[in-house]
């Protein structure tokens, strides 16, 4: 899919009582920053397909069965602790509220940890003065396969790679964020490569 031309009609102010830095698809493409959240869109979608996130398959071609999910832009404008804009961010999610269970998904259970648990193990580490270790993993749910057959719409402001609007649809590959089964499929994914 191809990012569509930004609207040209996008005004410069923000609707009054919401959070600039949270702002909703359409109040981002309302704003005077369209053009960075436009392109963090494509930023994202290029590294979504760059991961083998989806393949395009044909509304038609798909199972009578098939449930095709909504998604949903997250937009973010993250500042330095001054205030100074430091990046536009922009994350494609599913509507994993629109999921069928036994038809989009099966299992969801994966195991957290509590923050009183990091906590104590970081007083635990600095007291007995041991090294710590963390990773930060990007896109971390992107990476682990998915086991069921979804189908997504293609995100809003990009078209299909015919141009024609509606003729296709995404089968997910990978888990995607929104997803019921997400945390569970990174959880199977991390325990198998951690092993």
């Amino acid at each position: 899919p191809r990012l569509s031309p930004p609207n040209s009609s996008a005004a410069s102010e923000w609707y009054k009582g919401q959070d600039p830095d949270n702002p909703t698809l359409k109040e981002a493409m309302l704003s005077k920053d369209a053009a960075e959240y436009t392109e963090a869109m494509g930023i994202e979608v290029a590294a979504l397909e760059k991961n083998g996130t989806w393949t395009p398959a044909l509304r038609s071609s798909l199972p009578h069965e098939a449930n095709v999910l909504p998604g949903t832009w997250a937009l973010k404008l993250k500042r330095y602790p001054d205030g100074r804009v430091r990046k536009y961010k922009a994350r494609y999610c599913v509507r994993g509220d629109k999921q069928i269970k036994g038809v989009d998904y099966h299992e969801t259970y994966a195991p957290v940890v509590a923050w009183t648990t990091v906590r104590m193990m970081m007083v635990m580490a600095a007291t007995l003065n041991l090294k710590t270790t963390q990773i930060d993993f990007s896109n971390a749910f992107v990476q682990a396969d998915l086991q069921e057959s979804v189908y997504i719409e293609l995100p809003t402001r990009f078209r299909s790679p015919t141009g024609s609007e509606g003729d296709y649809v995404l089968k997910l590959n990978k888990s995607l964020y929104g997803l019921c089964q997400a945390p569970k499929s990174w959880f199977d994914k991390l325990s198998a490569e951690l092993h």
